[in-house]
């Protein structure tokens, strides 16, 4: 350890001023946990989104502290410290040293061995650390702003023998394999990238030029867990409709399940004996009264169908055929259904969406 000194009772590590340090230094930090605050994404865009993002990164330059980091529980059962610095532990008693980072990957790691067991109650699971290492080229004679810093992380595992300790290190990174979940709302691909990497506690710095950066809805939430009918939204939508989405979905236990169920439902009792895409013309009730439609209409009851039972749709539109499309394991599914087709993931002639389609109200 470098220099020690007494504050308020607790003993301090502190950064030699100049003074001639060896190759390698670690750092430990004790972070205010109780007062840190987990980064909540932005899950749809507004003008005062843009204001808000816009004053926010302002913030983030003037501040050189990091408040916007997500509070990690990591499966091995630990906390990864991501709050405030209040104070820095400097060692140097290394025996051996060792990092890589692996780009195609998106992992860093590494490890140090001390020449003593020490500082147990700092130097455990989770506790932010640094590694900093020598520039290339430097002569034996280094001072502490001679070293570059090779690995921002968290301790992850420690080990002790007769000769000392190891410790196991993971890189920020290590805030990447914690599973979140996410549901925007028409927002660009390049804000729902930065959002993702802002909730994992990391700063987002994102380049969209020369990229397609269009506005999409995007949800990694799967309703494939749900054992029910009861989790949808029915506002809007006459009994009978709700009452046959019910019956339909009774005891399908995924969104592909009900997707498919949907699907066949319509196409084998709602048949299309007059084509005529030009406008809807009939409300869903009225719909399953007369047992017939077109497209538009057919497309309606089975976005409305499926809002009842959970299932996110929304209209397509292809030359002169409007479909439904229902949102599972985050990709848009097409449902066309017909004679001939009587489950999800085809459509008519197998054409594509060339925009969306925007149900009216009944």
């Amino acid at each position: 350890m470098i220099t020690e000194q007494k504050n308020n009772g607790k003993e301090l590590f502190l950064a030699p001023d100049n003074y001639s340090l060896p190759r390698v230094l670690f750092e430990a930090y004790f972070t205010d946990e109780e007062s840190f605050e987990p980064y909540t994404p932005v899950s749809s865009y507004t003008p005062e989104t843009e204001k808000e993002e816009t004053t926010e990164e302002e913030t983030e330059t003037e501040d050189t502290t990091d408040n916007e980091e997500d509070e990690t529980e990591d499966t091995e059962g630990f906390t990864l410290h991501q709050g405030e610095i209040l104070e820095t532990y400097y060692y140097q008693n290394i025996t051996e040293v060792g990092w890589e980072n692996n780009y195609e990957d998106i992992d860093n790691n590494g490890s140090i061995k001390l020449t003593e067991i020490i500082d147990l109650d700092r130097l455990y699971k989770g506790v932010r650390c640094l590694i900093s290492y020598e520039n290339e080229g430097l002569t034996n004679n280094l001072t502490y702003d001679d070293l570059a810093d090779v690995l921002l992380g968290f301790i992850t595992e420690q080990t002790f023998n007769e000769s000392g300790m190891e410790l196991s290190l993971s890189g920020m990174t290590k805030l990447l394999e914690e599973e979140y979940q996410f549901n925007f709302t028409q927002m660009k691909r390049s804000d729902i990238i930065k959002e993702v990497i802002k909730t994992a506690g990391l700063k987002a710095e994102v380049n969209p030029e020369g990229l397609l950066d269009e506005v999409i809805d995007y949800t990694n939430v799967s309703s494939d867990n749900s054992d029910d009918t009861g989790s949808g939204d029915t506002s809007g939508v006459d009994g009978d409709v709700v009452k046959l989405a019910k019956q339909v979905c009774k005891g399908k236990k995924g969104a592909r399940d009900k997707a498919n169920a949907i699907c066949n439902w319509i196409g084998t009792n709602i048949p299309y004996p007059h084509p005529n895409y030009s406008d809807h013309q009939k409300c869903p009730a009225q719909v399953l009264k007369d047992r017939q439609c077109n497209c538009c209409d057919r497309a309606r009851l089975g976005y409305q169908m499926g809002k009842v039972v959970g299932l996110t749709g929304r209209g397509v539109h292809g030359p002169n055929h409007v479909w439904v499309q229902y949102q599972i394991d985050g990709q848009w599914i097409d449902s066309d259904p017909g004679s001939s087709r009587k489950s999800i993931g085809s459509t008519w002639k197998g054409m594509s969406m060339d925009r969306l389609w925007e149900f009216p109200e009944c």
